[in-house]
């Protein structure tokens, strides 16, 4: 009989001990949550009064901040109680930044932001077309000949392009025809000017 008062007295102690951490576990988170508050709002562009989604929502000299949904809405909750200035900003807006914010204790602090597009100047970029012009066709080679060496020819015909095969390097096409390969490219890359006309 006394090991069963014994254990019913233990077991009674850690019944009280554990009702009684529990309840000082209750009681603190109660007495913390009663210093918390939060903040939702809307941000919404000022021309059109449509929503703006991912506007970047901060509270300035803390970790906290949020963005936008695709209403334009927001909310951060469990911020402590006290006096806060919030901004927000997006590429393409203006930054509103609004001081003197005051969050109480259990209670939601209601924010509308009505923001402005604004431009966004950067340096000037000049553009020349130095890189993309086309380059004149180098001239790998050119023979000028003027009359008094046609008339000198020793064939006596005064052809020009039978002139030209008895230089070095330069060729027939075929028996039948007058183009001329010069040293081993094709007919259609020379060129005949006479009298400054091609």
């Amino acid at each position: 009989m006394v090991i069963f008062i014994h254990n019913n007295i233990i077991s009674n102690t850690l019944d009280y001990m554990l009702c009684g951490f529990l309840s000082l576990v209750l009681i603190f988170n109660f007495s913390y949550a009663q210093h918390l508050g939060a903040i939702s709002g809307s941000i919404v562009d000022k021309e059109t009064h449509q929503p703006i989604e991912g506007v970047n929502f901060i509270i300035i000299n803390t970790a906290r901040g949020a963005a936008s949904d695709q209403n334009g809405s927001f909310v951060m909750n469990n911020i402590p109680v006290g006096s806060y200035t919030v901004q927000v900003s997006m590429i393409g807006y203006s930054g509103i930044v609004r001081p003197n914010v005051n969050i109480n204790s259990n209670k939601l602090t209601q924010l509308n932001f009505y923001m402005e597009k604004s431009v966004i100047e950067g340096k000037a970029i000049f553009v020349s077309g130095g890189y993309f012009e086309k380059t004149q066709d180098a001239v790998v080679s050119n023979r000028t000949m003027d009359y008094e060496e046609i008339r000198s020819d020793p064939v006596g015909v005064y052809d020009i392009q039978m002139m030209m095969q008895a230089l070095p390097g330069v060729v027939s096409e075929s028996d039948q025809s007058n183009e001329l390969i010069v040293r081993g490219g094709s007919a259609g890359e020379n060129l005949f000017i006479m009298d400054n006309l091609e």
